[in-house]
């Protein structure tokens, strides 16, 4: 289940995923990916359109994501780390596809990167949209 989440403190600016815990736990499982990592930050993402086909993201629109803890949130939807090929396989990550929540979001992501960061960003929604992005590390 997806979609936008307004707590106490106001709106959270990106779509939240929501996932079932197991039974015997208090927490979803993070998996071995705490500590410190040279990819993670905040990104800022530009539409490609000459390499992108549909109509759910537009040229000359900022979009944003942020890699924390092998974990994906931002403008292109909410992923958990077991929904995230290891760091290690090399690029690019694979995300997903995952169950399509929210048929304007994507439901899986390539993203490449090197030793500094992330390098560009491919996304595919349900409906069959094809997104190319270059990508910039942003400020904290």
């Amino acid at each position: 289940m997806t979609g936008t989440l307004t707590t106490s403190t106001g709106k959270i600016p990106y779509p939240v995923a929501w996932r079932r815990v197991r039974e015997d736990a208090a927490w979803l499982d993070r998996g071995d990916f705490m500590g410190p990592d040279p990819i993670a930050g905040p990104y800022e993402l530009t539409l490609i359109p000459e390499e992108s086909v549909g109509n759910e993201f537009v040229a000359g629109t900022p979009y944003w994501i942020r890699y924390w803890e092998h974990t994906i949130f931002g403008q292109l939807g909410s992923f958990w780390t077991d929904e995230i090929s290891p760091v290690g396989m090399g690029s690019p990550l694979r995300v997903g596809p995952v169950s399509a929540a929210v048929p304007e979001l994507p439901d899986s992501l390539l993203l490449d990167f090197d030793a500094t960061g992330f390098t560009g960003v491919t996304a595919m929604t349900p409906s069959g949209g094809h997104y190319r992005f270059a990508i910039t590390r942003a400020s904290q």
